[in-house]
């Protein structure tokens, strides 16, 4: 059992984003030990003993209003903020870094063409941090820093392109939210069109050899392709942690 490291933070939306992203970490490398409670804390284990704490918050809004107290713990030495871009990539990463830009002393102190050179006001292809100020800050915004979507789109790519399922199962869902549109009045619960990702996902794990495993759950065992280039591109980021 290790503890929480406050001065390394990783702050995702929620906990799904949670245990996605540190089982990812687990699988892809042996040497991350995870603590699966409600706060999973990593050791990566590289040139050096690294501790990182994963933080959930309740959702995007709420991320953004944390933003500005995750600053301000005094122990803290680097922050990275994974978020999803939803239906607005470039409002949702100016949103985040707008908010980091308002609670960071350092960063407000910094000229206006520093700023934007260091601190890019449009998605960065590959997340970013910046390293040169205290605390220093990371973001990414899934599911690969351009693309609407969310954590489950970033799933989406790592399901194998040879699999036979998952356009069945793309077409199911289709399906569904086609047919839910047709009922009068909408009286009746049905599916939105901002959850079609999230129900592809776990309609098509439903079909695999354990059904209904959860996502982190099913990265853990196998189900997805780790080594996807937008897979690796995050871990690439995560693995650039100051």
């Amino acid at each position: 059992m290790i503890t929480a490291d406050s001065s390394r933070v990783i702050v995702v939306e929620g906990q799904t984003d949670l245990r996605i992203i540190s089982y990812l970490l687990e699988k892809i490398n042996s040497k991350v030990i995870c603590d699966d409670n409600k706060k999973i804390v990593l050791q990566l284990l590289r040139e050096r003993d690294l501790k990182l704490a994963i933080c959930q918050e309740g959702g995007f809004d709420q991320l953004c209003k944390e933003v500005s107290i995750r600053l301000k713990e005094s122990e803290l030495e680097c922050i990275g903020f994974v978020f999803d871009a939803n239906g607005d990539p470039k409002g949702n990463w100016r949103k985040v870094r707008r908010r980091i830009v308002g609670a960071h002393k350092e960063l407000q102190a910094a000229s206006t063409p520093i700023l934007k050179e260091a601190f890019h006001e449009t998605p960065v292809s590959g997340g970013l941090w910046i390293k040169d100020y205290n605390p220093k800050v990371g973001m990414w915004m899934m599911p690969n820093n351009k693309d609407t979507g969310a954590i489950e789109d970033f799933l989406a790519y790592m399901i194998h392109p040879e699999d036979h399922c998952w356009g069945h199962t793309q077409c199911y869902v289709e399906t569904i939210f086609q047919e839910g549109k047709k009922i009068p009045n909408r009286k009746v619960k049905t599916l939105e069109e901002k959850n079609i990702s999230k129900a592809n996902i776990h309609a098509w794990l439903t079909v695999q050899e354990k059904p209904g495993m959860l996502p982190g759950t099913a990265i853990k065992a196998g189900y997805f392709n780790t080594i996807n280039p937008t897979a690796q591109s995050f871990q690439k980021w995560l693995g650039n942690l100051p």
